[in-house]
């Protein structure tokens, strides 16, 4: 009986390393009206870098976000230089381009929703959804 238990626990541990990792996201924060990180976010880039290079064969989306401050244009204007930004430092890590799709998302999908033009630092971000 514990032959048969200890043959089935290895054959569900093989299963189980065999299964795809499950996807992760990331998020990192931006200054007002800028391409500049935050400080917590700056620090904890290499960290996000190192992670999706480890990632076994990443399919990376960048999606670039902004807050309601400004016109619609100009903020899925800013909302992508955040994300091919972001793209960019992910190539430098390693990451192959065809493996990173950019999106710029403007104030569309916003974390914490707000009137229009009020600032909103939750909303100035760039996520990384890895897979």
């Amino acid at each position: 009986r514990q032959v048969e238990m200890a043959a089935s626990r290895a054959r569900i541990e093989v299963a189980l390393a065999a299964l795809p990792q499950r996807p992760r996201k990331y998020r990192v924060f931006y200054m007002l009206d800028a391409l500049a990180l935050t400080a917590t976010s700056a620090q904890d880039l290499d960290a996000i870098k190192r992670d999706v290079a480890d990632f076994p064969a990443p399919e990376v989306i960048v999606t670039g976000h902004a807050d309601r401050l400004g016109p619609t244009t100009y903020n899925d204007a800013l909302s992508l230089r955040r994300a091919r930004q972001m793209r960019d430092i992910l190539l430098g890590a390693g990451i192959a381009q065809e493996k990173i799709q950019v999106v710029a998302r403007g104030e569309r999908e916003p974390l914490i929703q707000t009137p229009d033009n009020l600032s909103e630092p939750r909303n100035r971000r760039v996520e990384i959804k890895v897979r």
